[in-house]
């Protein structure tokens, strides 16, 4: 995940849509794996 990140934020989003982006990444693990 650190090296998508890293490609995102150098193509120039900012760190709020890499935050939500990385949220929204999170939510949908947490629910699958529930």
């Amino acid at each position: 995940m650190e090296r998508d990140i890293e490609v995102k934020s150098s193509s120039g989003n900012t760190i709020e849509n890499v935050n939500f982006w990385i949220a929204g990444i999170c939510g949908k693990s947490k629910k699958i794996i529930i």
